[in-house]
């Protein structure tokens, strides 16, 4: 198991929730500033869903916090393509694929670099 596993929970990342939490900072100033407001503007114009883990022992301590859109593949060059495709029935071929996009990625300072290796 890993650190996200065992001593985390996983939940949406709202208004509410950062009201209830110690302050989240991950060192990089664009992303801190989007997470402190724009992150609830764009979930709110449904253009985002935000998502976050949070310590189970105290959970006011957020560990981090991301974002997840709608979005889809496109343009796929030729010989990819035919490799993907083999094995989607021909009816079950599209021009576009849906897909899930990692908008935006925050560790908090206070656990950044200290990853765990699994035995």
């Amino acid at each position: 198991m890993n650190f996200l596993q065992q001593n985390c929970r996983f939940g949406f990342y709202t208004q509410g929730k950062v009201a209830l939490c110690k302050s989240f900072k991950c060192g990089d100033n664009d992303l801190d500033d989007f997470f402190t407001k724009d992150a609830f503007l764009q979930s709110e114009e449904l253009l985002c869903k935000n998502y976050c883990f949070s310590l189970v022992d105290d959970p006011a301590q957020l560990v981090a916090v991301f974002t997840l859109s709608n979005d889809s593949i496109k343009k796929i060059p030729g010989s990819r393509k035919r490799k993907i495709e083999k094995n989607i029935p021909r009816e079950k071929i599209y021009s576009s694929y849906p897909a899930v996009m990692i908008g935006r990625l925050g560790i908090s300072l206070d656990f950044q670099s200290k990853h765990q290796t699994s035995l």
